[in-house]
């Protein structure tokens, strides 16, 4: 919980201050880090994909685009097999 002294009153409305924190992750923590904010990172993507599709834009597609990079992954470690 939030102190009252950490509280910030903007306009009569009073709101909690943000708190700053840093990370120093370890190798296992960092892989699990950036494996998360990949995919955190794909899921805001497809999302916004899916929003200009529903507002009738034409955008690249994220989500076919990453399934090109998979097939070109997917090529390649078979090529090198």
């Amino acid at each position: 919980m939030v102190s009252p002294e950490n509280n910030v009153t903007f306009r009569s409305q009073t709101t909690p201050m943000s708190i700053r924190q840093r990370l120093y992750p370890n190798l296992d923590n960092n892989t699990i880090l950036l494996m998360h904010c990949t995919d955190a990172r794909f899921v805001y993507n497809l999302g916004l994909e899916q929003r200009n599709l529903k507002a009738g834009e034409v955008v690249l597609a994220v989500s076919s685009a990453w399934r090109n990079t998979l097939d070109e992954v997917a090529l390649t470690s078979r090529l090198w097999r």
